[in-house]
């Protein structure tokens, strides 16, 4: 049974090298990158990293501040929406800023333990970003459509679920450690590699971390905030019939009014709570079509470049 290694660092192309594992000694497929790299590509790479580590780090500071500043961050979704740049701000420091350094100095120049180290951090950030937006879905779907078991939660529940969602990123990061190494490569000097033990670990590699970082989590969000459309369209329909005196019940935000004429200041004070919580669910929603729209590409890509061996390029890389 062959082995694989996979170099992380674009551009690449196929070549063989003698590998000697497992007691024997065969000649497997390696993807690396040539000998010289396209400094001018390079230079690009570098000033995109750049750019998005500067947004991601100033933009989230400040959005995380200005929570703090509040006097509503104890709130369920301001405690969301916290959690939701602490994450990103791990994604800054922990994924962006290595991968900037290391497209800077075209090898990663740490030893072992940090290769380790650093692939673990970048795949683990990417993991609890994606997580908290599921977590942020799921609490905006129970608060809309099942506010009264919302109410009735303390706020160590939402903890408890913001809890969970560090958690799963922290364990499902872990596969990191055990793939990735400092390893000598045939371009002459040792670099951070994904070493795969079977054939398909490399497409198994790619289809686990699409599906457990994009896929999955974008079709829980998109059948939460289905379910949340469908709601906020009933009560807004149901708000516009005719009638003396209606008391919807709880999964219609459990608030009394009266249609018609006279109205009493109930209403108002309903209105402007409801008027409240669509306001938080479009602004997750920007959050999550923001998400998909920039990450999409990403893993078609990815998914693309596996399964199609006449694919229009040779790039391929792990997810980082």
């Amino acid at each position: 049974m062959g082995d694989e290694d996979l170099d992380i660092s674009p551009p690449w192309e196929p070549i063989t090298f003698n590998y000697s594992g497992n007691a024997t000694n065969e000649t497997l497929p390696l993807l690396t990158r040539p000998g010289e790299r396209d400094e001018t590509l390079a230079a690009v790479e570098v000033g995109v990293l750049g750019a998005l580590f500067f947004l991601a780090l100033t933009g989230n500071s400040y959005v995380l501040a200005d929570i703090y500043r509040s006097r509503t961050h104890h709130r369920r979704m301001h405690l969301f929406l916290a959690n939701l740049c602490i994450a990103d701000l791990t994604v800054a420091l922990f994924n962006i800023l290595p991968q900037l350094i290391w497209d800077a100095t075209d090898r990663f120049l740490a030893g072992d333990f940090l290769c380790r180290v650093v692939k673990y951090l970048q795949l683990t950030s990417l993991y609890a970003s994606s997580f908290v937006l599921v977590g942020s879905a799921l609490d905006r779907y129970t608060a809309i459509c099942h506010p009264m078991s919302a109410v009735t939660r303390t706020v160590y529940k939402p903890k408890r679920v913001l809890l969970l969602c560090w958690s799963f990123s922290v364990v499902f990061g872990v596969p990191q450690i055990q793939i990735f190494g400092l390893r000598d490569g045939p371009h002459g000097y040792p670099d951070c590699w994904g070493l795969f033990i079977h054939p398909w670990g490399q497409t198994a590699y790619v289809i686990w971390c699409s599906l457990s970082l994009f896929f999955i989590p974008c079709l829980i969000i998109a059948t939460a905030y289905t379910h949340i459309s469908i709601e906020v369209w009933r009560v807004y329909r149901e708000e516009k019939s005719p009638g003396q005196l209606q008391y919807r019940r709880a999964s219609r935000f459990d608030v009394p009014i009266r249609s018609g004429k006279f109205r009493p200041r109930t209403h108002r004070v309903g209105g402007d709570f409801r008027a409240t919580k669509i306001r938080t669910v479009q602004m997750t929603l920007v959050i999550v079509i923001a998400y998909i729209l920039c990450w999409s590409p990403f893993f078609i890509m990815q998914l693309w470049a596996v399964f199609d061996l006449n694919a229009p390029f040779e790039d391929l890389v792990t997810i980082e």
